[in-house]
């Protein structure tokens, strides 16, 4: 699917077997993290084009991603779904919280 914005940006909706991929090289960039690491999934869409009656509208392809991502993904990175749309303010203080918690945590070579 492909949705132009305007007449500079043009935005490309995946397919599932590339989402697939995506997710697979996304959890390999994720399990190289030295440091504290969380991955936050907004189930509600992850771009303003993916809400129900927008053109990226594809919950089926999302969660092909996010099953994907989780598989691959170490399970020592917890991994926080929420029901919110990426653009929800909700979504927005859950990712504020969580990066101050994993900023204030201490690093394993940190501590005693």
């Amino acid at each position: 699917m492909v949705y132009c914005f305007n007449p500079a940006v043009t935005m490309v909706r995946t397919t599932h077997e590339e989402m697939v991929t995506i997710g697979r090289v996304m959890a390999e960039k994720l399990n190289k993290a030295v440091r504290p690491t969380q991955v936050l999934i907004p189930l509600g869409g992850f771009s303003m084009y993916c809400h129900p009656g927008e053109p990226l509208h594809d919950p089926e392809g999302d969660r092909t991603f996010i099953e994907s991502l989780k598989k691959h993904l170490k399970s020592s990175i917890p991994v926080l779904e929420t029901e919110a749309h990426i653009n929800d303010p909700v979504f927005a203080q859950t990712a504020a919280s969580v990066l101050i918690h994993l900023i204030e945590r201490p690093s394993a070579d940190e501590r005693p």
